[in-house]
């Protein structure tokens, strides 16, 4: 039986983790993952690798929480905007913004673009709170658009 700590390299880590090559060997200058130096024969340099056990249990705490099965209710403490932006109501319906603007182009979520740069679309309030109403995920409408070829 072997007994020796199994490596993997930053790159399979950061994947695991989620992160970026370079944040993944300043969590382990952190301490919060071993690493060691070793020596790569095929390209001749020192690299470093990573214990696979921190990295598997580093990737296991930093999972987001499971997700809630009705829609967020939408904030309204900010300031009272009546209009929230797409990257606003990507985080309140825990969907990414790809899948919000696939609804606004559907015309399943009302929306009108404004003269910015970043982030254009706006969606009324009122809007979420109708669809809230009618109490149909997110996640159910975006199943129900047709995939384009």
């Amino acid at each position: 039986m072997d007994t020796q700590p199994e490596y993997i390299t930053k790159d399979i880590a950061a994947k695991l983790l989620g992160v970026m090559p370079r944040r993944a060997l300043e969590l382990a200058d952190e301490g919060k993952i071993r690493k060691l130096e070793s020596y790569n024969p095929e390209t001749r340099r020192r690299q470093t690798v990573l214990l696979t056990r921190d990295v598997k249990r580093l990737a296991m705490e930093r999972r987001p929480r499971p997700k809630a099965t009705q829609l967020p209710t939408v904030p309204t403490s900010d300031s009272g905007r009546a209009w929230l932006r797409l990257s606003e109501v990507a985080l309140l319906w825990d969907v990414s913004e790809g899948a919000v603007l696939a609804l606004i182009r559907a015309g399943d979520l009302p929306a009108r673009k404004f003269a910015c740069r970043r982030d254009p679309w706006r969606v009324h309030r009122a809007d979420l709170d109708a669809l809230r109403g009618a109490r149909q995920e997110p996640q159910a409408m975006i199943k129900m658009i047709p995939q384009s070829a």
